[in-house]
């Protein structure tokens, strides 16, 4: 479940103009062990944001940065490059 929490984020210059960062709350729906720790974590307390950043003139949004709460630590993702082609 995505909810918009920021329109052009600061501190990601290489996807200026565009880019949105949204909460994001994990929602088990199949093929989780519903009592594992891991998922109970991350479905009951885990904070999520995602920053996504337009594609161009194609109007696709493409998840560029990525930071998920985790039980044991916050893990970050980020994107190097993008490309249209």
């Amino acid at each position: 479940v995505l909810t918009p929490s920021q329109a052009n984020p600061q501190g990601l210059p290489a996807f200026a103009g565009g880019a949105v960062t949204c909460r994001a709350k994990f929602v088990p729906v199949a093929g989780y062990a519903s009592k594992n720790s891991s998922v109970t974590y991350l479905r009951d307390k885990s904070r999520m944001n995602i920053t996504f950043a337009p594609l161009g003139q194609t109007g696709v949004y493409a998840p560029v940065y990525a930071t998920v709460g985790t039980k044991y630590g916050t893990v970050t993702i980020s994107t190097r490059r993008i490309s249209t082609h």
